[in-house]
């Protein structure tokens, strides 16, 4: 028997498997990493037709249910006659003042309970409360807030993160924005709190920030702040509230830098 033969197949046979081996690897090499599940985007018109444009709902809290964490949610202008729970980790952009959501007097127009949640360009009025956030890391911006029984928007208890951006708040019955306690690390900016009962009230806070923000025509004080620490409002304007500009209520440790305080019915700050 010729053994050389053998030896010289199976060593052809060993190369030819390094080979298809090799192949195989770069191959896989090659492949792009597995990325998650996209996002979807989604509309939501009165008519429920979106222009063509689709999935498509005709109610905000239809798409919010079917949504998962991460989709994108485009409402057109109209008025929504609803209350929109945002349960999901979702973006909801409106079409600025002509997206109005109407609680037809009852309970909060939008309450956001997912963290990470972002609401945007729209309007809400005639509710009990306006917004309400009981979640951390929540986003509102460019948001108008007007004619509510109680608050215009409020953090529940607890809540941290919240950054409240681009607002305008009025004829608020209550509080224009009220922090609850428990709350740190809340940012309002860049704002208009107008016309309410109050304009802005925390509590039992920390880190409270106010900035580039106008607090004016409020009936009574425009910032009150008690129990609190860390807190600062900066660079605002603070004018023509009907009782103190600032009152501070065994709240020492914070700040009160670089704002026009004037024309309040009481003290400027207090």
């Amino acid at each position: 028997r010729d053994w050389s033969s053998d030896v010289c197949s199976s060593d052809l046979r060993m190369r030819r498997l390094v080979l298809v081996l090799a192949t195989v690897m770069a191959v896989v090499l090659a492949l792009p990493a597995v990325a998650g599940a996209a996002s979807t985007t989604r509309y939501v018109a009165l008519d429920g037709l979106c222009g063509g444009r689709t999935p498509c709902y005709s109610a905000i809290q239809a798409a919010v249910d079917a949504s998962a964490s991460g989709d994108l949610i485009k409402v057109a202008g109209g008025t929504y006659h609803e209350h929109v729970v945002v349960d999901e980790q979702v973006e909801i952009v409106g079409a600025g003042n002509a997206t109005l959501v109407d609680g037809d007097g009852t309970g909060e127009a939008v309450a956001v309970v997912a963290g990470g949640a972002v609401v945007r360009r729209i309007a809400v009025t005639d509710a009990d409360a306006g917004v309400a956030i009981a979640a951390p890391s929540v986003s509102i911006a460019e948001v108008r807030i007007n004619g509510t029984s109680g608050y215009g928007l409020y953090t529940d208890f607890g809540v941290s993160d919240a950054t409240l951006r681009k607002l305008d708040v009025s004829a608020a019955a209550t509080t224009g924005i009220d922090i609850h306690p428990g709350g740190s690390n809340v940012l309002i900016a860049d704002s208009k709190v107008h016309n309410n009962g109050k304009g802005i009230e925390a509590y039992s806070t920390t880190g409270t920030a106010v900035r580039n923000t106008e607090i004016s025509g409020n009936a009574t004080t425009g910032f009150q702040i008690g129990w609190s620490s860390g807190w600062a409002i900066t660079g605002s304007k603070i004018l023509r509230n009907g009782g103190n500009g600032v009152l501070t209520d065994t709240s020492g440790d914070g700040s009160v830098a670089g704002n026009e305080i004037r024309l309040n019915g009481e003290n400027g700050v207090r």
